[in-house]
C-alpha cells in the first residue's frame, strides 16, 4: 500500500473562484477542511445543504458524497488542507468540536494564521507533507463555534485516551495502563472501545504505533529499527510483521542510515 496524499500525506492549496464554480459530486477519502477568506458559496451533502459565507468554513469526511458550488454574484476564496483519515486525524477534528456528521463552522483568525498561510501557499513550493501537517494544526486552532451535539461519556474517555496515547506510545503502553491512567477497569475501557471505534483497546493501541511509524518512514532519515522501538515495539520483526499486516507491505525506508 502507497502512503499516497490521500492517505498519510497532507497537502493545502488556495483557490479564488470564478462565478459558479463547481467541485463535485465527489468522494474523498481524506479529510478536507476549507476556511472561506471571502465571497459566498454552497455545500452540498447527503445532509442537506450549506450557505457559506467568509469567516466560516466547511469539513469533508472521508467516504462522504459532496458537492461544493461558488456563488454566481460574489464567488468564494478560500484556503484548503487535507490530511489522511487516521485516528491521529480524527480525534483531533472531534478535539475542535467537529464530529462525524458535522460539516460547517465559524473561525476567528485573530493571530492572522490564514494570510500567513495563504501567502506561503502562493510563494513557496512547501505546500505538501509536513508544511501542510503543521497548517492543519494552525487551522484548527483558528476554529470557534461549530454545530451542536452530544458527546457520550465514553467519546470523552476515548478522546483521554489518545491525548495519553501520544505521550507514551513510544513505552511500554499497556491497556491495563492505559486504563490505570483513566481510573476505570480493564473490561469497561474494552467496552468504551469497542462501543466508540469496533475495535479493542490493544488494537488501538497498535493502530496508532503504526500510523506513527508510517509518518517516520515516510521521512527516511532513520532506520527501521530505531522507528520500530521509537513508536514501542519490542523487536524489528514484530514490528515488521505488525505493519505487513495493516498496509500489505514490508516496511522500507529508502533514504536511511541503515535498514538493520
Amino acid at each position: 500500500m502507497e502512503l499516497t496524499e490521500q492517505g498519510y500525506r497532507a497537502f493545502i492549496g488556495h483557490e479564488y473562484c470564478i462565478s459558479g464554480h463547481r467541485y463535485g459530486p465527489a468522494i474523498r477519502d481524506c479529510y478536507l477542511i476549507h476556511f472561506v477568506i471571502r465571497g459566498k458559496g454552497r455545500l452540498i451533502t447527503e445532509e442537506g445543504e450549506f450557505s457559506l459565507d467568509g469567516g466560516e468554513g466547511f469539513l469533508i469526511h472521508p467516504g462522504e458524497v459532496t458537492t461544493y458550488i461558488a456563488d454566481d454574484a460574489d464567488p468564494w476564496e478560500y484556503l484548503w488542507v487535507g490530511v489522511g483519515a487516521t485516528k491521529e486525524h480524527e480525534l483531533m477534528l472531534r478535539r475542535h468540536g467537529l464530529e462525524s456528521g458535522v460539516h460547517c463552522f465559524v473561525y476567528r483568525d485573530e493571530r492572522e494564521v490564514l494570510p500567513y498561510l495563504k501567502a506561503n501557499v502562493e510563494d513557496s513550493v512547501l505546500y505538501r507533507n509536513e508544511y501542510a501537517q503543521g497548517a492543519f494544526y494552525l487551522l484548527l486552532s483558528t476554529v470557534e463555534e461549530v454545530e451542536s451535539g452530544h458527546r457520550s461519556k465514553g467519546d470523552r474517555y476515548l478522546q483521554m485516551c489518545y491525548d495519553y496515547m501520544e505521550n507514551v506510545y513510544g513505552e511500554d503502553l499497556t491497556v491495563e495502563r492505559l486504563a490505570a491512567h483513566l481510573n476505570v477497569s480493564r473490561s469497561y475501557l474494552y467496552r468504551v472501545f469497542k462501543a466508540e471505534l469496533g475495535v479493542s483497546p490493544q488494537r488501538a493501541i497498535l493502530e496508532f504505533r503504526l500510523e506513527k511509524a508510517a509518518r517516520l518512514i515516510e521521512k527516511g532519515n532513520i532506520s527501521l529499527t530505531e522507528i520500530a522501538l521509537s513508536c514501542g515495539f519490542c523487536d524489528l520483526s514484530h514490528f515488521s510483521k505488525a505493519y505487513k499486516e495493516k498496509y500489505g507491505i514490508r516496511p522500507k525506508v529508502e533514504k536511511s542510515r541503515a535498514l538493520q
